[in-house]
């Protein structure tokens, strides 16, 4: 569902009607959009956190709040549009691109877009330059930090195999894992 600017030109009385808490690196961050399309992007890139919301001792006691406004109009192209991005000190973030805008303040632990359907649509391209800007940046403030990583576990100890892409982890943890490691 679109926001209809003709009503509310700056957004404010958008009812969000598409919410999920889901506990990122451990911290719960509530997600609220007004279209199901950006609630799908939402639950595609963190939904496996679920897996840890019965762990209470792997829970921040901090939350945030990600609010995403998919409003109407567009990139202004084909392709993948592009995202600038502006810090203009270590508490908040503002992206940008032809028709969409996205702020977030640590200091607040909130975030919010204004996003294009066409933005949305490009999944891939949406979730790495946008949500995962806004998210990463809130669940760092509390005090977590993402990892590129696989881990691998037996009995009390773990091994945490941290590098770039393609160097392997993923080949050694599965090799693991049919050892009888736990992943």
């Amino acid at each position: 569902m679109e926001a209809d600017s003709r009503r509310d030109p700056l957004y404010r009385d958008v009812v969000c009607q598409h919410v999920t808490e889901l506990p990122v690196l451990g911290v719960l961050v509530r997600f609220e959009t007004n279209a199901p399309e950006a609630l799908a992007v939402i639950e595609k890139a963190y939904g496996a956190w679920r897996a840890i919301a019965g762990r209470p001792e792997l829970l921040a006691t901090t939350s945030a709040r990600v609010r995403l406004i998919v409003h109407p109009g567009d990139e202004g192209g084909d392709g993948y549009p592009g995202i600038r991005s502006r810090m203009p000190d270590n508490e908040r973030l503002m992206l940008h691109t032809a028709g969409s805008l996205a702020l977030a303040d640590a200091s607040r632990l909130e975030a919010v877009a204004y996003v294009t359907p066409a933005l949305v649509a490009t999944e891939h391209h949406f979730q790495r330059g946008v949500l995962d800007a806004l998210t990463l940046l809130l669940v760092t403030r509390v005090d977590r930090q993402p990892v590129h990583a696989a881990g691998v576990a037996r009995e009390d100890v773990a091994l945490l195999l941290a590098g770039p892409s393609g160097v392997g982890k993923s080949t050694v943890a599965y090799a693991a894992a049919r050892a009888g490691y736990r992943l």
